[in-house]
């Protein structure tokens, strides 16, 4: 499978269709609350190319959920329909697996203004999608639960109704406590539940990722590429040039293309990208040196992977070359990192 693209929206950039706005208010209105801290205008609503920033979006969240007890994000993650998804939802809709659809959306959820890593994994008879950064930490408890409620719900609601077939989770990871609303994700899930988890995480039966979608149009899906490679080049121009960089390391690691081929990828010369670099203070080396580092530390905290098998993940000919990097990356060893995970714990 492909690895997520990197992008992360600025707070302040308005990249959050009004479309999940106008869900959220029908959702409101549908359990008598209201919609509270948005001023802008209600005919803005029906307005679907305008878009607000994330501080506006955490801001209407915060006002409208505040008081509003856990579990309506299964409600509104329900809603959130792949027809009204533009491009990216036809394109989903138009592929013949879900291995296809959930590829479609590592490569294009910038443009569902998304802004998280999503990483898939195959062993065995399961297949595992962790999803990373998906908010900040520091966000509310109640605006936590409403994103991952929503996350998990509108996964498995548009899986169901691409297959037909009534998909459960083998398990679904949760990174807080139990709220005091578990029966819901019970009610909903009906499977293991893992609360205090290092991220959020969803393992089920890897054969689902076969079964085929009922609205597969291979002609339909070529086009929606297409429409989609073309929004989403408009879209990098927002990002400056290491994050243009960046996801294309996510995207080939730990075989990572030579700058040539990286200028190639982006539509540029090697001296252009070069100098780009340069005038950003850094060097195509420096990012993939960052880059791994990043990985690595996430891997360390996230996951049970050995030091070796992260070793092996990153590219590394053994587990001594990757300490003496890491060592050199941050200035202690990867067993410290593991330390601190297990005091958080």
């Amino acid at each position: 499978m492909t690895k997520s693209l990197g992008f992360h929206f600025d707070m302040e950039d308005e990249v959050i269709g009004v479309l999940y706005l106008s869900v959220l208010k029908n959702v409101l209105e549908a359990e008598g609350l209201e919609l509270r801290g948005y001023c802008g205008r209600l005919s803005d609503l029906r307005n679907y190319r305008k878009r607000i920033s994330p501080t506006s979006w955490c801001q209407i969240l915060t006002q409208s959920l505040g008081d509003v007890p856990g579990g309506l994000g299964f409600s509104y993650g329900k809603q959130l329909n792949l027809v009204a998804a533009d491009s990216v939802g036809q394109l989903i809709m138009s592929c013949s697996t879900l291995t296809q659809a959930l590829e479609s959306v590592q490569h294009y959820h910038l443009l569902l203004a998304i802004s998280l890593d999503i990483e898939p994994e195959l062993e065995g008879r399961s297949a595992t999608v962790r999803f990373e950064q998906l908010y900040r930490r520091k966000l509310p408890l109640c605006l936590q639960w409403f994103a991952t409620e929503t996350l998990y719900a509108c996964c498995l609601h548009q899986a169901r109704w691409l297959t037909g077939e009534p998909l459960k989770f083998h398990t679904v990871k949760f990174p807080y406590a139990r709220p005091p609303h578990s029966a819901l994700y019970e009610a909903v899930f009906g499977c293991q539940l893992e609360f205090d988890a290092p991220c959020h995480e969803i393992i089920f039966n890897k054969d689902c990722l076969n079964l085929p979608i009922l609205t597969a149009n291979e002609q339909l899906r070529a086009i929606k590429i297409q429409q989609c490679q073309q929004a989403l080049r408009k879209w990098e121009g927002r990002f400056s040039i290491k994050e243009q960089v960046n996801v294309i390391l996510a995207e080939t690691y730990p075989n990572f293309p030579t700058l040539d081929k990286t200028a190639e990828q982006l539509n540029t010369s090697r001296s252009c990208l070069y100098r780009k670099l340069q005038s950003n203070r850094t060097s195509y080396q420096s990012l993939i040196n960052d880059f791994k580092r990043d990985q690595s530390i996430n891997l360390l905290r996230s996951t049970p992977l050995t030091v070796s098998e992260i070793a092996e993940k990153l590219g590394f000919s053994d587990a001594s070359s990757f300490r003496r990097a890491f060592k050199s990356w941050t200035g202690v060893q990867p067993s410290s990192i593991r330390e601190e995970r297990r005091q958080a714990g």
